[in-house]
């Protein structure tokens, strides 16, 4: 049995740029405080969401390079 990857839904694409963007102005952010930061800016995520997505968006940031 082998294991394919969902990959990422259209709707959270928006919220991962600006995961990105935060945590490119503000690099020590951690996932807490990018949750609390998001809904300033219209976006709504919990703590383990912000952090499961940070965490794919710093892996797709070290692969392109």
């Amino acid at each position: 049995m082998n294991y394919t990857p969902a990959g990422v839904n259209a709707e959270t694409l928006p919220l991962m740029h600006e995961i990105d963007r935060v945590f490119t102005k503000y690099p020590f952010f951690g996932s807490r405080q990018i949750a609390a930061y998001l809904p300033r800016h219209g976006f709504h995520a919990g703590r383990h969401r912000v952090r499961r997505l940070k965490g794919e968006v710093v892996r797709q940031n070290w692969t392109a390079c």
